[in-house]
């Protein structure tokens, strides 16, 4: 391959650091853990409008509950649930016995405070009626869409994030480990911002050569299917909760509660949050992205903005 390396570039990369925590292990994951604290509803709760119709329609697409990460793992379509009637509360403080082993003691003081929070952001919301639009599934919304922009960018300039053959098979450097949450989110900003370009590569330097050295017989030999693969099998998987691909991303404190004594109305919650962030990164890969002015007002974000930190809290400990 010594003859291929005049077809790479040279490059220098300056980067300045805005935060240190990972969308897949560390936010993704730390969702899914508090779960169970956002939400004391049950399917009778809701009413017969969920029960008849939202509920036997779901189960309908299903066919009893599929995950999320199993339906991206087949290629199927993702579904916008974002309109779901599920409501939050405010998760209980550090000392109750559901969230002792979940917290960690010196972020104590600071759970309580952003669980205030949070309870004063639902409060405004329900008392300007607009406590119909869930504001987890409103952050699925918007995580998706910036996923998918970045994804689109890339592909428009003809750059891989860096997906090649290694020892494991396939590495796919395009996950959701590879947007960082922002540390100073300023009001309607961006929640994410994408890092780890080391491995990226333009459609110049792609070297089939190196493809046929591996002796691989299903990765991509053209620049396009490169990308669909990249896209579909490495971040679309990853933001859907699977390990299918190779690409680092565990989601290992997530997934270790996904149908272990969980009921099907919390599974269900955890699937509208999985399915409505894949639908809009697919959304907005192909171009149409999300344009939600009455649902992203100041409190909805402010909410929002207090579940992300929560969920960082859960998975301080985890590194990447």
């Amino acid at each position: 391959l010594a003859s291929d390396r005049k077809r790479s570039g040279e490059f220098c990369g300056v980067f300045e650091t805005i935060g240190d925590r990972r969308l897949g292990d560390h936010l993704l994951s730390g969702i899914e853990s508090i779960i169970p604290l956002l939400y004391t509803s049950s399917f009778k709760d809701l009413g017969s409008d969920w029960t008849e119709k939202t509920k036997n329609h779901v189960e309908k697409i299903r066919g009893n509950l599929w995950d999320t990460a199993t339906r991206a793992e087949c290629g199927m379509e993702a579904l916008d649930l974002s309109n779901l009637h599920i409501f939050e509360n405010p998760p209980f403080y550090s000392s109750d016995k559901r969230c002792v082993t979940m917290i960690p003691s010196e972020y104590s003081t600071l759970w309580d405070s952003i669980c205030d929070e949070l309870a004063t952001s639902l409060r405004s919301l329900k008392g300007a009626d607009m406590s119909s639009k869930s504001v987890l599934l409103w952050l699925a919304k918007m995580i998706g869409t910036e996923c998918g922009q970045v994804c689109r960018a890339l592909k428009k300039s003809r750059i891989s994030w860096g997906t090649y053959p290694d020892a494991m098979g396939i590495h796919c450097n395009a996950h959701a480990n590879n947007m960082v949450v922002r540390r100073d989110r300023m009001d309607k900003e961006s929640y994410l911002c994408p890092l780890d370009f080391d491995m990226a590569f333009s459609e110049s330097e792609f070297l089939p050569s190196m493809i046929e050295s591996q002796h691989q017989k299903i990765f991509p030999t053209e620049f396009d299917d490169l990308l669909v693969w990249e896209h579909n099998m490495g971040f679309r998987t990853s933001l859907a909760g699977s390990d299918y691909t190779s690409t680092g991303v565990t989601n290992k404190n997530g997934s270790s509660i996904i149908f272990e004594g969980m009921e099907d109305f919390l599974i269900l919650v955890r699937i509208a949050f999985r399915d409505t962030m894949v639908k809009f990164f697919d959304d907005a890969l192909k171009g149409s992205d999300s344009d939600d002015e009455e649902g992203n007002n100041a409190e909805r974000s402010k909410a929002a903005d207090s579940i992300v930190k929560l969920a960082l809290i859960c998975t301080s400990k985890i590194v990447c």
